[in-house]
């Protein structure tokens, strides 16, 4: 199991691999030229490369966070998406080794299948909350187009992953552009992949780390014009991207990516030329 452990302030933290899945290539960088990222990436007989699906863990003793939960078991997919796909995963539970009482908070970035299906199981028949006792959060915006998703992205969406949570009255509804949502987490309200997206901000004695969702899913796309082309809306994510570097460029903050597959890990700087880089950890 791929894992990489580092820490943030008081919390030591574990960015966990849930899964694998592929994605044409095309979709995943969309207007940058191949003679860029063809570099770093090689194509299956599909034009598919492989991303991960990566999940974060955050415990400081007291609190245990999670962002985001991966797809869930396989046995949620039928052969036809997992060909498609070209799906593996692995219960986040059991990646982390943690009882069902062992999270007290999730953070939603969205509610796309690879970062909430992990969210339930189905044990006797029917779906219900993997971590029974926790409190999740997502945007309220993301909430309400997930129970009525449209063309563009229904195939993205399964309501057994959120909606048992709404039924349990333990999914709570984001509200607004930015602000906090418990204690060392706040949120900014990006859009641009999804209407409801979110970025999820950790602050821990004087340090600061970005779970950047889908608004950078590797850190292949780190350059603010590298943006996916399966995003909703490019120009959404551009500008949020903008504004969200200048902020973590101050703060020396730590870059976190849903989808890179060797679990990249990061503090945001500048290079002698002024472009965006990593160093890491």
């Amino acid at each position: 199991m791929q894992v990489n452990r580092f820490e943030i302030g008081e919390y030591k933290a574990t960015l966990i691999r849930t899964g694998t899945f592929k994605l044409d290539a095309g979709i995943v960088f969309g207007a940058i030229p191949k003679a860029l990222w063809g570099k770093y990436e090689k194509t299956d007989e599909y034009n598919r490369i492989t991303l991960g699906i990566n999940a974060l863990f955050l415990d400081n003793g007291d609190r245990r966070i999670l962002i985001d939960t991966g797809p869930g078991h396989i046995n949620k997919y039928n052969e036809k998406l997992i060909e498609i796909w070209g799906l593996e995963t692995t219960r986040i539970d059991d990646a982390l080794g943690l009882d069902r009482n062992d999270v007290d908070i999730v953070v939603f970035t969205h509610l796309h299948f690879d970062h909430a299906g992990g969210a339930t199981i189905n044990p006797n028949g029917e779906y219900e909350p993997i971590f029974p006792n926790a409190r999740y959060y997502a945007h309220e915006k993301e909430i309400e187009i997930a129970l009525n998703p449209h063309a563009l992205s229904r195939f993205s969406y399964f309501g057994r992953d959120y909606e048992p949570l709404l039924k349990k009255k333990i999914l709570y509804a984001l509200e607004g552009q930015k602000g906090s949502i418990e204690e060392d987490l706040s949120f900014y309200h990006t859009r641009g992949h999804t209407e409801g997206h979110i970025v999820v901000k950790v602050e821990s004695d004087g340090d600061a780390l970005y779970y950047l969702g889908d608004l950078v899913l590797t850190s292949l796309h780190l350059q603010p014009t590298w943006v996916s082309g399966i995003d909703l809306c490019r120009l959404e994510s551009f500008y949020a991207r903008e504004t969200l570097y200048r902020e973590a460029l101050d703060k020396r903050a730590i870059f976190v990516f849903p989808h890179d597959k060797n679990l990249t890990v990061g503090r945001l700087a500048l290079d002698e030329k002024q472009r965006y880089k990593l160093i890491s950890l």
